[in-house]
């Protein structure tokens, strides 16, 4: 849902909780976003798949006389104005009766949006405007109207193009694209302070009735005799001479491309900003990717050229590889990512305690790569349980164990694989199993960084003593 204020530059989005085509009660949700909107003066813009299916149903109350009456409003402006507000519809050149490709019946949510209409004084934009005036295409499976455009009528003069564009695999499952464009008059980037539109003219394509103008004005801007005095002048053995040919094509080329805008007119087009993100230039879009991309948009121009239903097949087969070869590559992508990551922060693990051994603190820096040099029981009073292995080294060849598994949780790791082997078509039913072996390999790892620090701290306390009985010999 978007809202525009009185004032074009500021857009406000709201986006309310539930689907308009899960539950009924969605209509009432966003009537009362609306009517917190509607208290600042915000005009209303509603896009989307609504599930609705409304024909031709009437979307706005035609007022009478008699109804006046009985609600006794004595022409109060604001029941007033929402009363006739159809009318800015006909000042538009806008039909108030819709028309609609979908012959089916009304359904409930046809009905609710009819009614949602009606209560919050906006129209429905599909089979009344744009190139969809008098058509009202149908935008799912090619049977039915489901998807719409509604907004406030205030919106409609900004209305410059409407249409429903054809069904492409690549956007929907079975839904049409609604393409919708308000001409405010100002840009839509607010954080660039350059006034320079993103546009630049070029001339229109080549109209052969108006060729022998075309060839008058070139003739008027140079004629033959002028163009063979500046031919003459070139000199080739001047050392100037190739700046002086490139000045002379781009003033040839300048005549003819000035007097194009001068005959055909100009076409405004609008250009791509330079820091636009396209997934073609993405990291993760390799070989594979431009391949099925390639292979969809040839289907895709096949099938506009003769849409067979053979075209069609061969589309949305197309649309669904690329789909999958995308997925893949950036799931790989990710994946091989935090491989990378892991393996610096490893790397990282094994340098930082390299530079602690070797440079920083050579004497009090633990070998973990050998035994420790302290006994395991200093400064356990009561002592402490060995550590020891479940199975034995036999044992975990004939399970295959991998070397880096060999550890205090290899019985773990045994039992894990033989349930995975056991259950292979079933193999969720390994997840306590699993769980068990990792949270050992967790526990034995922080034991092991215990271990370390541990030795680490009995170095320096031995170092401190070392030092302070050295003071001492010295002193005394």
């Amino acid at each position: 849902m978007t809202n525009l204020t009185d004032d074009p530059l500021i857009i406000q989005g709201a986006q309310t909780a539930g689907c308009i085509h899960t539950k009924p009660q969605a209509f009432d949700e966003v009537e009362n976003e609306l009517i917190f909107f509607q208290e600042e003066n915000i005009h209303t813009i509603l896009i989307g798949d609504f599930n609705a299916r409304c024909g031709t149903g009437r979307d706005f109350i035609f007022p009478n006389d008699d109804l006046a009456q009985i609600l006794n409003f004595d022409g109060a402006d604001v029941i007033d104005n929402y009363f006739h507000s159809f009318q800015k519809l006909i000042l538009c050149d806008i039909p108030l009766d819709r028309a609609n490709e979908d012959k089916g019946r009304c359904n409930t949510f046809g009905s609710k949006l009819l009614s949602f209409c009606k209560n919050n004084n906006m129209f429905i934009c599909n089979g009344r405007v744009g190139s969809d005036k008098g058509v009202g295409r149908v935008t799912s499976s090619q049977t039915s109207l489901i998807d719409y455009c509604i907004v406030s009528p205030d919106l409609f003069p900004l209305l410059s193009e409407f249409e429903v564009i054809d069904f492409d695999p690549l956007y929907s499952d079975v839904h049409c694209r609604l393409h919708v464009i308000f001409s405010t008059g100002v840009t839509t980037d607010l954080h660039n302070n350059d006034s320079t539109p993103n546009t630049v003219n070029i001339p229109v394509r080549w109209n052969n009735e108006m060729k022998d103008q075309f060839v008058n004005m070139v003739e008027d801007k140079l004629s033959t005799e002028d163009l063979f005095n500046k031919l003459v002048t070139l000199n080739v053995e001047s050392d100037t001479f190739q700046s002086d040919i490139d000045n002379f094509v781009d003033f040839f080329n300048s005549i003819f491309i000035d007097s194009a805008h001068n005959c055909f007119g100009d076409k405004v087009v609008r250009y791509n900003q330079p820091n636009r993100q396209n997934k073609v230039f993405q990291p993760w879009f390799d070989k594979n990717c431009h391949q099925k991309r390639s292979e969809f948009h040839k289907s895709k121009r096949k099938h506009y050229l003769s849409k067979t239903d053979e075209s069609r097949a061969d589309l949305k087969y197309r649309a669904k590889a690329y789909k999958i070869a995308m997925g893949k590559a950036f799931n790989d992508f990710q994946f091989k990512a935090e491989k990378d990551l892991r393996t610096t922060a490893t790397m990282g693990g094994h340098m930082t305690r390299a530079i602690d051994a070797q440079i920083l603190n050579p004497d009090v820096a633990p070998d973990y790569r050998n035994a420790p040099k302290f006994d395991p029981m200093l400064g356990f009073q009561n002592g402490r349980k060995e550590r020891v292995m479940m199975v034995s080294a036999e044992d975990m060849d004939v399970a295959k164990v991998p070397l880096r598994h060999r550890g205090y949780c290899a019985h773990l790791y045994i039992e894990w694989r033989k349930c995975m082997q056991d259950h292979f078509f079933m193999t969720s039913k390994c997840g306590h199993p699993k769980h068990d072996f990792e949270n050992c390999e967790f526990e034995d790892y922080v034991l092991r960084m215990k271990e370390y620090e541990r030795e680490k701290r009995l170095l320096k306390r031995q170092k401190r003593i070392r030092e302070k009985q050295l003071r001492e010999d010295i002193g005394g």
